[in-house]
């Protein structure tokens, strides 16, 4: 599975690349996932797929993966696939191995999804797949963390995702 640092240094193999980089850092290390997309003509939309490693204290370590035009058939569909590319994320780093390294806090990675817990009378449209996300991400075994605790998604990746300057995050 293949990664982008923030620097523009292609990952090819983002499990090892992982496994090197949690064993070269000391302390705690939490491994977040999210996604956001960017609807683009009503029917297309460019998703950004991030994993944030945090070193506990230390700041965090970025790398992306862009897909462009994708279809989409509506809200509900295009946050959708913010989800399940999120899952497909950290399912492939779980069968790698990466939760079997000791020094990841609660051998446990973070999903973050970029939905509001708050329907807000309407106003809050991302809160149409809340249940449906937050249910599918812990059936799978994995925490969750939506709006506003969810950085890997709604600031991270969203920023990348937009073509943003991405403020406290470290390499």
């Amino acid at each position: 599975m293949e990664f982008t640092k923030i620097d523009g240094t292609v990952i090819k193999d983002v499990a090892q690349y992982l496994r090197d980089y949690i064993e070269s850092k000391d302390g705690e290390i939490d491994i977040m996932i999210g996604c956001d997309s960017l609807p683009k003509a009503q029917k297309y939309a460019t998703y950004t797929t991030v994993i944030a490693i945090y070193t506990v204290g230390k700041g965090a370590h970025l790398m992306y993966q862009r897909e462009t035009r994708v279809k989409t058939k509506d809200l509900y569909d295009r946050l959708w696939k913010e989800v399940v590319r999120s899952m497909e994320v950290a399912k492939y780093l779980k069968s790698q191995g990466i939760l079997d390294i000791k020094k990841i806090r609660g051998l446990d990675m973070h999903l973050h999804v970029d939905v509001n817990p708050d329907p807000g009378n309407g106003a809050n449209k991302s809160n149409a797949v809340f249940e449906s996300a937050v249910g599918f991400i812990t059936s799978m075994g994995f925490k969750c963390s939506t709006k506003p605790d969810a950085p890997a998604a709604s600031y991270a990746a969203d920023c990348i995702c937009r073509g943003k300057e991405i403020a406290g995050f470290t390499e």
